[in-house]
């Protein structure tokens, strides 16, 4: 190998790997597997439901234990 071959092969081993990256994310993408970004998207998601959840559980309680003061 001469000086100018190993002086670029960092640079075409990086050229090489982001290549590689972009097919790989291609490829998943067809596939339809989600993205870092998709499942943080759905997590957080989830928890504002479960914070909801939580609130419409505790009217329930709350409306629950004044029909049965009513009663009492």
């Amino acid at each position: 190998m001469n000086g100018q071959t190993i002086k670029n092969l960092p640079e075409a081993l990086d050229h090489l790997e982001q290549i590689f990256e972009e097919r790989v994310l291609r490829a998943l993408r067809r596939l339809g597997v989600p993205t870092r970004d998709d499942l943080q998207g759905i997590a957080r998601r989830l928890q504002e439901i479960n914070e909801q959840i939580r609130e419409l559980a505790g009217d329930r309680q709350t409306i629950m234990t004044a029909q049965v003061a009513e009663f009492d």
